[in-house]
């Protein structure tokens, strides 16, 4: 009977799920052993079919709120030591490359009235800024004011990292280093 038993063995979720040729229905008649598999792969396909509700959302929320950060921090850098563009001093409309191996940006910053325009693009629409001051987004263009380039730092916050852009003062004082 074994023999028969193992000539069956791969048919019996088949069986389970009620696509048991001639062949297999016959030996489930005669093997009660094959037959209490069957029964019971039929009882756990059942609980699997059993109705499933979502947990409401502010459950959600108060669980999402337990869980660690899974987000990377990364802290941006000079890429290149080339790219402070036509800056001759902190009254001057100047360009930097910042980032790290994953990200990067190019950051403009143009001087204004009270202080500088900080802008650049981020590097695709899943991407955020977050500044210490409100931030204008046209599309993938952002665009914040400071009042000083000590004031200019910014957070790049994607689905999986947080680049972190240091001042650009720190940035274009690396040049003097």
């Amino acid at each position: 009977m074994k023999d028969a038993c193992s000539k069956y063995r791969s048919q019996l979720i088949e069986a389970a799920e009620g696509n048991a040729g001639p062949e297999v229905l016959a030996h489930l008649a005669e093997c009660p052993k094959c037959s209490a598999i069957v029964s019971r792969t039929i009882q756990i396909l059942s609980a699997a079919k059993g109705f499933w509700e979502s947990a409401p959302s502010d459950l959600v929320t108060r669980a999402k709120s337990l869980m660690p950060e899974t987000r990377r921090y990364l802290t941006g850098r000079r890429l290149d030591w080339g790219q402070v563009a036509g800056a001759r001093g902190p009254q001057e409309e100047f360009q930097v490359l910042v980032g790290d191996e994953d990200v990067s940006v190019r950051v403009m910053a143009s001087p204004r009235p009270n202080g500088w325009a900080v802008m650049g693009r981020v590097p695709d629409e899943q991407w955020v800024v977050e500044a210490q001051s409100p931030v204008t987004v046209d599309g993938s263009l952002f665009e914040f004011e400071v009042q000083t380039l000590a004031d200019s730092a910014f957070d790049l916050v994607g689905l999986e990292s947080i680049l972190q852009i240091p001042p650009l003062s720190e940035l274009i004082d690396n040049d003097t280093k």
